[in-house]
């Protein structure tokens, strides 16, 4: 099978896209939704069949993190590299490897944590599917905020927060694509494993942990960005000269 067309979902219908933009609440560019969201279960299907185990995942990106920053390294010193011909554009590639290795580390880093006791890796494809929801809740500006884990269902029926009501219709969502994608049948068993894995608390709990502190998000031209509130709040104290009367 051609590795490109492993992991075929189909396209979103029209309804599907209405039932995610209404659980959102706020306006955000559909194309950009689509994308994102297709990407999503793309990934998750992907991950919960994974080729490689995490741990083999994670050292495989930190060998190519490592080649690749030796490679630069070795274009950088040698002094014949100064006299390779300009159509070779060396600069320009030297840059594009160094932005792919920081990029490839970044991978190794968030796939390090599913890595350890209790973190298989349908956790890391549940993860990956979440964190583009965040993203996306992000760009339009929808505090990722949870229900309290003491008041889930059953014990609380009444909706939660919008954030929460998104994330529990793109896994709804996510779960019919891929039940109605020409996917392979054990890639298809795998990631509807996956989606049909967390209960409430736990799905609240991984959420939580992939958003940091909702506290602490706050707007800005492009959607909501995490927020140092230590840092703010050190620049507004008074000084001790402003504060003492002569």
């Amino acid at each position: 099978m051609n590795s490109t067309n492993m992991y075929n979902i189909r396209q979103l219908t029209d309804e599907e896209i209405s039932r995610l933009e209404r659980a959102l609440g706020k306006p955000v560019e559909r194309a950009y939704l689509v994308y994102w969201i297709s990407t999503g279960i793309r990934e998750l299907v992907k991950l919960s069949t994974p080729i490689v185990s995490p741990r083999e995942y994670r050292d495989e990106l930190e060998e190519i993190v490592q080649q690749g920053r030796k490679w630069v390294e070795t274009l950088k010193q040698s002094r014949s590299t100064s006299l390779l011909p300009n159509v070779l554009e060396i600069e320009q590639l030297i840059s594009s490897v160094a932005t792919f290795s920081d990029a490839v580390e970044s991978l190794a880093e968030q796939s390090d944590k599913s890595v350890g006791p209790g973190r298989a890796h349908s956790n890391l494809a549940l993860e990956a599917f979440l964190d583009r929801l965040i993203g996306i809740a992000k760009r339009a500006k929808v505090r990722p905020s949870t229900p309290s884990r003491a008041m889930v269902p059953p014990l609380n029926p009444s909706p939660g927060p919008p954030f929460y009501e998104f994330v529990t219709e793109a896994l709804d969502i996510a779960e019919e694509v891929t039940k109605s994608s020409p996917l392979a049948q054990n890639q298809m068993d795998a990631a509807l494993a996956v989606l049909r894995a967390p209960s409430d608390q736990a799905l609240i709990k991984i959420l939580e942990r992939l958003r940091g502190r909702a506290g602490e998000y706050r707007e800005s031209t492009a959607g909501l960005v995490e927020w140092d509130l230590a840092e703010d709040a050190e620049p507004n104290r008074p000084k001790d000269s402003e504060t003492s009367s002569d």
